[in-house]
């Protein structure tokens, strides 16, 4: 998280590269811009530009939730949002059909990863590692009850790390993840397409004492699938509360979606520093 578009290209030039510890990032090694990702912070970026509307994402996807004039302000920013970017030059393609949230949803694995994960990085602290496992840090009570109560909701603790590559579950939402990826590009390289745009929330965010429903986070799409995405300041409800505008490209597109990001960023300039922060 940065505070523009320009911080964010300057922060990925410092972090994107090969790391030996994380073989993943192997695929992506020779993807990097010779001339870098600040190269890339183009105010005329979207002009030519192709951007496919997920419509099916602006709306609220549990039926449960009596967020409707929630819903409806975010709605109403990202409307805005579209018709500022076609201004600037792009074509927008309203809509467009990719994943729909259940079958998306079937692709976490975090819960099945997070107690492997987080015992190996302790692990690899070696003596400095002020706990052992995850299963010290819950039994420390020192972790807030709500994160407890969602890690135990979750069946974090009972997961049998050992066996996880054979643990069918894992295997199967590892495969509809590639599922998720394929269905994506092939949606964007038969219609042409630049970015997929949608809202990263479909309601604005929750007051401190309260939980934001994670059923209306959208970020899932770029997370399972494993294609990169940015969030740029959309404007405000009006209850003066933020609204973004998510756009998720190619694989290893991130300098494009920097120029487009760029380009709506300086073209709309909707944010505004917190109240008390001054202009940071």
């Amino acid at each position: 998280m940065t505070r523009t578009v320009a911080d964010a290209a300057a922060m990925l030039e410092v972090l994107a590269g090969y790391d030996p510890e994380d073989p993943v990032t192997a695929r992506g090694a020779t993807a990097i811009p010779d001339e870098g990702y600040t190269d890339c912070l183009n105010d005329d970026g979207l002009q030519g530009a192709r951007i496919g509307v997920i419509r099916d994402y602006f709306d609220l996807q549990d039926g449960e939730l009596e967020l409707e004039e929630e819903n409806e302000a975010v709605v109403s920013v990202l409307e805005k949002a579209i018709g500022d970017i076609e201004a600037e030059g792009a074509t927008i393609v309203d809509s467009v059909d990719v994943i729909d949230q259940e079958f998306l949803s079937g692709a976490r694995v975090t819960d099945l990863e997070f107690k492997r994960d987080l015992n190996a990085y302790l692990e690899s602290l070696g003596n400095d590692a002020p706990v052992d496992s995850m299963e010290e840090i819950l039994e420390s009570g020192q972790i807030h009850p709500e994160v407890a109560a969602r890690i135990e909701e979750a069946g974090i603790p009972d997961v049998d790390v050992e066996s996880l590559g054979e643990n069918p579950d894992y295997l199967e939402r590892l495969v509809r993840r590639t599922e998720i990826r394929d269905i994506v590009l092939q949606t964007m390289v038969e219609q042409d397409l630049d970015a997929l745009l949608y809202p990263p929330s479909t309601v604005p965010p929750v007051s401190i004492e309260e939980n934001q429903p994670f059923s209306e986070m959208n970020c899932e799409l770029s997370a399972h699938s494993g294609l990169p995405a940015i969030v740029v300041p959309a404007g405000f409800t009006g209850d003066g509360l933020p609204v973004g505008v998510e756009l998720l490209g190619r694989e290893f597109a991130e300098p494009r979606l920097i120029e487009l990001a760029y380009a709506y960023e300086q073209a709309v300039q909707h944010r505004c520093p917190p109240n008390k922060f001054g202009p940071l």
